[in-house]
């Protein structure tokens, strides 16, 4: 007996997130593959845009990030105090959801789910992989969030490969993990 399931979209796009991870050239600066990676969340999870965070003792910078969410993650630059506090005060424990609205200081808002992970070679490089998506999507951000922290730890495990403190997306002198 044959049955026509569905494929399950969510599995497939992290089928791709994993082919084009792998994909990726050795031979790309740290930046460039923080930036790849973050387009390509955007695209095989069908955001409206995603980000990589590193956080610091008491900041959070910007690594790299895609689509609407470059106008609130600016790569190299510190996040808002605002939603630092928030990282700051959440990503120890679990990943979370920001209302599109909670936020956002433009329109149209755009939700967050926010996913805590090791980004860096050393134990002690925390970050996190921000997915955006405008309310009212179809899934919405927590009914995707598994398929979200599925989606950062194959991004994670590819920046754990890179070199330590071998890039520098800020202006303020700080060394960031890629």
């Amino acid at each position: 007996m044959s049955t026509n399931a569905t494929p399950n979209p969510d599995a497939l796009a992290l089928s791709r997130l994993s082919l084009a991870v792998e994909a990726l050239s050795d031979d790309l600066s740290p930046l460039a593959v923080a930036g790849n990676l973050a387009a390509e969340l955007e695209w095989t999870l069908n955001l409206d845009g995603a980000a990589i965070l590193w956080i610091r003792a008491d900041h959070v910078q910007t690594i790299a990030s895609s689509g609407a969410l470059q106008w609130r993650f600016r790569q190299g630059h510190d996040v808002s105090p605002d939603l630092a506090r928030v990282v700051l005060e959440h990503a120890p424990r679990r990943p979370w959801i920001e209302p599109g609205d909670a936020l956002s200081l433009r329109s149209p808002a755009v939700g967050l789910a926010i996913v805590p992970c090791l980004i860096g070679a050393s134990s002690i490089e925390h970050g996190c992989i921000v997915f955006g998506q405008q309310p009212g999507t179809p899934a919405g951000l927590a009914d995707r969030l598994p398929t979200y922290v599925a989606a950062a730890a194959i991004v994670a495990a590819r920046l754990r490969v890179l070199p330590s403190g071998s890039a520098d997306p800020g202006a303020d002198g700080g060394a960031a993990p890629l």
